[in-house]
């Protein structure tokens, strides 16, 4: 296991370091910042909304787990692209493990996602731990699945949903 330490250059996306996990004597660091990349860039998608985002980094086969919804590729960039009064302002992630087994990757790790209501300008903080699997597609490194491990969320400090494990 080696730490790799990130150059945190987005703003509202914070990636400090992370751990690789490969095989001894196998240098996977290329790859493993190429899925960082796709890591950094998950997020400002979801700000942007612009579906072009969501398909440079999503695999043709994508699937989405979580808050009780199973969603195929179609239909996740449907639901994050659609008009919404709530924003992601921030995203912090921690505890990140990057495990290669062959042309795919296992990525687990927790986040605080803080969201901003763009009407009452109400905050509220997410804190999700995620497991989403890697593939590499036409050369490139894409997100194939992500799964919500656990999920709560705050409103003013307080836990307010929690323990979401579906």
């Amino acid at each position: 296991m080696v730490e790799v330490t990130e150059d945190n250059n987005t703003p509202t996306v914070d990636i400090e370091h992370y751990a690789l996990v490969v095989p001894k004597g196998m240098d996977r660091k290329q790859d493993a910042s190429a899925i960082m990349q796709v890591k950094r860039k998950w997020p400002l998608a979801m700000q942007s909304k612009n579906p072009a985002d969501f398909d440079s980094i999503l695999a043709k086969n994508f699937t989405f787990a979580g808050d009780g919804q199973l969603y195929n590729r179609d239909e996740y960039i449907q639901d994050r692209t659609a008009p919404s009064e709530w924003i992601i302002t921030h995203v912090k992630y921690d505890n990140l493990t990057l495990h290669f087994f062959g042309d795919m990757a296992l990525l687990s790790y927790q986040n605080r996602v803080t969201n901003e209501n763009l009407l009452t300008k109400a905050v509220e903080i997410e804190r999700i731990s995620w497991g989403d699997m890697y593939v590499k597609e036409d050369g490139t490194w894409k997100l194939s699945t992500a799964h919500v491990i656990d999920y709560q969320i705050e409103d003013d400090g307080s836990v307010i949903v929690g323990n979401n494990n579906d």
